[in-house]
């Protein structure tokens, strides 16, 4: 008998990554998640028209300024 003692098993290849290469593996995916919200924030803000458009069925054909066109009063009531 030798003057070793082992206890356990042997670690697997996935432990032994992670054992050797964390704090990298950390490093890569917190630069990954940083670059993905980064690209996603630039691509959000290069296209702003495309929040703001109303959609067809409520954009209005009328674009007069009068209070009957607003949804008040008609004209014809006003000078009576």
């Amino acid at each position: 008998m030798t003057g070793s003692i082992s206890i356990g098993e042997e670690l697997s290849s996935i432990q032994i990554l992670v054992k050797e290469w964390f704090f990298t593996c950390y490093a890569a995916g917190t630069a990954f998640i940083f670059c993905t919200h980064g690209i996603i924030y630039l691509a959000v803000m290069a296209f702003p028209e495309r929040q703001n458009r109303p959609r067809d069925d409520e954009a209005s054909l009328d674009s007069g300024s009068s209070v009957a066109s607003q949804g008040g009063i008609p004209e014809e009531q006003l000078d009576a």
